[in-house]
């Protein structure tokens, strides 16, 4: 099936689980898993595979940006310490509790290996919060999640770069870490004064949208992680754009 098709058939169904999650009460992202997983039943339709470096480059840090934005900064900044503690603490200790388990139990899978599968799966599911949403828990709670959902993957895809390297080193994960909320902040900043600069809506635009992939690039660039730096270049314009 043609690349593009599919794109497109895709953003249609983005569109409708979001129209009729609202009507039916179900969070979309299981709607959109109930229509993947019914679409893969269909005789007709081919396996669809995806490059990871597709998804990891070109899908996700417009997303966590466009997630960065959105996040109400002065709630998110008033929870700072619990979120850093939810998104790294916990997702960094959970990945080597069950690493170790694993390389206990299965001693043939090492290490570092052990750790990696850990750090998969440690991270909370973003599907969890939109349903906690929905169920009238404090604001606060909400916050938290939402804080600690935009860096948790991040947080593990830093830690299994470290943890499949040649050797599992806190000092790398902490370097990837810090460099990309360095670079981060700084487009962010950056950024936001260059848009205060655009009067022209439709260039607006196109420098937003390229905003994500300029801290992705540059943050993998000297060695730290894209998609943390798409998250703090978003919380900086909403920073900023909250104090204007």
């Amino acid at each position: 099936m043609n690349t593009l098709l599919i794109a497109v058939v895709a953003l249609i169904a983005i569109a409708f689980a979001a129209q009729v999650s609202q009507k039916i009460g179900v969070a979309s992202p299981l709607i959109l898993l109930a229509l993947g997983i019914a679409i893969g039943f269909l005789p007709w339709v081919d396996p669809i595979e995806l490059e990871p470096d597709l998804i990891l480059e070109v899908i996700l840090p417009p997303l966590l940006f466009a997630a960065g934005v959105s996040m109400p900064i002065m709630d998110f900044r008033r929870e700072l310490r619990m979120v850093a503690a939810l998104a790294i603490g916990l997702v960094i200790i959970s990945a080597l509790v069950v690493g170790c388990v694993l390389n206990w139990l299965v001693p043939a899978i090492s290490l570092p290996w052990a750790i990696t599968l850990g750090a998969v799966l440690s991270p909370t599911d973003a599907v969890a919060v939109s349903i906690v949403k929905k169920q009238g828990v404090a604001p606060r709670i909400i916050t938290i999640l939402e804080g600690e959902g935009l860096f948790n993957d991040a947080t593990a895809l830093v830690l299994v770069s470290s943890a499949t390297s040649a050797a599992l080193l806190l000092s790398d994960f902490v370097i990837a870490l810090l460099t990309a909320v360095a670079v981060g902040w700084v487009v962010g900043e950056v950024g936001s004064r260059v848009r205060s600069k655009i009067k022209q809506p439709a260039a607006d635009t196109v420098f937003s949208f390229a905003m994500p992939f300029i801290a992705s690039i540059s943050a993998q660039h000297f060695g730290g992680s894209g998609l943390v730096a798409a998250v703090v270049a978003g919380l900086i314009v909403s920073f900023n754009r909250a104090i204007d």
